[in-house]
């Protein structure tokens, strides 16, 4: 059992660092546990120490069904920010969490 969790976790972690080459920014030591789920990463930008909890959703809302809802969106997660699990953001504009949530 101890190796299905050791290589479901290597996974995850290899899933996580392909997804974080696609965001906008991303500080350093971000990391995500499992089951996380990212829409338009390129609108969205992680400070450093971002904690993500299982199962977590990045919405960015700048198209939808080819229409165009927002030329510029963006998502803006400050240093030291945990989400826990199964917490969702999402945005069709802008938000931004600041530092320390």
């Amino acid at each position: 059992m101890e190796l299905i969790r050791k290589i479901s976790s290597f996974n995850n972690r290899m899933k996580w660092n392909k997804q974080l080459r696609k965001f906008n920014r991303v500080g350093e030591k971000c990391k995500c546990n499992r089951y996380f789920s990212i829409r338009e990463p390129e609108h969205i930008s992680l400070g450093s120490n971002f904690n993500g909890g299982e199962s977590i959703g990045l919405h960015v809302f700048g198209k939808y069904k080819n229409n165009i809802i927002c030329e510029n969106p963006k998502m803006i997660i400050g240093d030291n920010v945990t989400m826990g699990k199964h917490s969702y953001i999402s945005c069709a504009n802008r938000v931004e969490i600041g530092n320390g949530v």
